[in-house]
């Protein structure tokens, strides 16, 4: 597995996004929405969040940050990783959700 940072603009979010084959979580018109506003209202913040590619080079995760970008064209600064196993991604975000501590 490879990790950098990148800074992420509309141009690279269109081309990451077009390497998504339909294997992640299905879209959520709501989280997008929920995103675009905290980007807008400038409450994104880099957080540790990877954008994942597996070895193949197929996204397999930040559908919904990359459409916010596109959406926005406001650039973000995340880590990418790529050459991750197949077989690690039935591992990735199975711990409980962090609902309860995001501001209302």
């Amino acid at each position: 597995m490879k990790t950098e940072v990148e800074t992420i603009d509309r141009e690279t979010a269109e081309r990451y996004l077009n390497l998504e084959r339909g294997n992640n979580r299905p879209f959520s018109p709501s989280h997008l929405a929920d995103l675009i506003g905290r980007q807008q209202r400038g409450e994104w913040v880099t957080n540790g969040d990877t954008i994942r590619f597996d070895a193949t080079g197929q996204l397999r995760d930040g559908v919904h940050r990359l459409r916010m970008v596109k959406a926005t064209g406001i650039s973000i600064e995340v880590i990418v990783a790529r050459d991750i196993a197949p077989e690690a991604f039935i591992t990735m975000d199975v711990g409980k959700k962090r609902s309860q501590l995001l501001p209302n």
